[in-house]
């Protein structure tokens, strides 16, 4: 059984995947669902589901109702859930979920109150929490969660403050950071690294462009892909364009435009090591869906979404399907249905109705 967590921010939706996977029946993964919407704390409920059947079944509810949360798993297989934004406003509060018995119990808090941050999994177990919303400016500071004693420590701050970014671990366990934003209009091309053996960041080159709400993949070759997002939090301009990241030469690639400009998507790598980018936010959310070739770096368009949505999340089956759920769509808040594509065919197909 594996269990893998996905956030998207802002207004984060996390959602915990449980697969069961069977070769001799592989369209019978069991997914995990915990669900926040934009401006909604009624209800923060966790549902499961089987791909094959497309049913979704509640499970256990977290303590605190949050959106703009950040969610993780770890080694040993319960997920750390931290901050965000509750009814009381930014949160330092954590919690863990055990997927073995359906049950959520607090976890010690953070040093401040932080949202649109971002939570990254170390090789080593802990987890390296960045940067953030609070008290009405963007964070630097950093800390790293043991889950063995439950206790955070703090580590080196960023160079800049940020929110709105995105951590991603290269294949040597540094942990890159990118873009986000600075405060309110402004954004930043700025990057940096963190190594967790010398707990120091080093800058790299800047990105092309200032963005938040990006995305950011780690490639088969170990070089980082980021696609579109927006010149600022609120900002007007969308960006079509791409950028790739070498960590070993430390220079950033234009790799081309996108046919639509969005943020709020995904980027979902897939078992060929294409990139599979769905939906976000234009003017309106979006329908569309592309492909990402590295190995020729060029951009072909796919089948559309059933249903268009951004602050979403997409996750890889194990039988190369992608399996997208939730979300905010134009005409409805929270997106209820969920759609699976097929890359052999290029074809989407529904997956099932979340009631929860």
């Amino acid at each position: 059984m594996y269990k893998i967590i996905f956030k998207i921010v802002p207004f984060a939706m996390v959602i915990l995947l449980n697969l069961t996977i069977s070769k001799a029946a592989p369209e019978n993964h069991k997914v995990s669902i915990i669900n926040s919407t934009r401006g909604n704390f009624s209800s923060t409920r966790s549902v499961s589901t089987s791909v094959q059947t497309g049913a979704f079944i509640p499970a256990g509810s977290m303590i605190s109702k949050r959106t703009a949360h950040a969610a993780v798993l770890l080694l040993n297989g319960k997920v750390l859930v931290t901050g965000g934004v509750t009814s009381n406003g930014v949160t330092a509060s954590a919690e863990l979920y055990n997927p073995t018995t359906d049950t959520w119990s607090a976890a010690s808090n953070m040093s401040i109150p932080r949202a649109y941050h971002t939570a990254t999994l170390l090789p080593n177990g802990k987890v390296l929490v960045v940067g953030g919303y609070s008290n009405g400016i963007e964070q630097a500071s950093v800390e790293l969660y043991d889950p063995t004693v439950d206790a955070w420590s703090p580590v080196t701050s960023l160079s800049i403050a940020r929110s709105l970014h995105t951590a991603t671990l290269l294949s040597d366990g540094k942990v890159l950071v990118i873009g986000g934003s600075t405060g309110y209009p402004n954004a930043t091309s700025s990057a940096e690294v963190y190594d967790s053996q010398t707990n120091t960041w080093s800058p790299t080159s800047a990105m092309v462009s200032a963005r938040v709400q990006h995305t950011a993949t780690l490639l088969v070759n170990g070089n980082v892909l980021v696609i579109g997002g927006r010149n600022s939090d609120g900002g007007n301009i969308i960006f079509s364009s791409t950028e790739e990241y070498n960590p070993s030469t430390n220079i950033w690639y234009s790799r081309g435009n996108m046919s639509t400009a969005r943020y709020s998507h995904t980027a979902t790598l897939l078992s060929d090591g294409k990139v599979l980018v769905t939906g976000g936010a234009t003017h309106l959310n979006t329908t569309s869906t592309e492909i990402y070739d590295p190995s020729n770096t060029t951009w072909v368009v796919t089948a559309s979404l059933n249903t268009a949505r951004a602050q979403h999340t997409a996750l890889l089956l194990s039988d190369g399907r992608v399996l997208v759920i939730g979300g905010v769509d134009v005409l409805n808040p929270s997106a209820t249905v969920s759609e699976s594509y097929n890359p052999i065919r290029k074809t989407w197909n529904s997956a099932g109705i979340i009631t929860a």
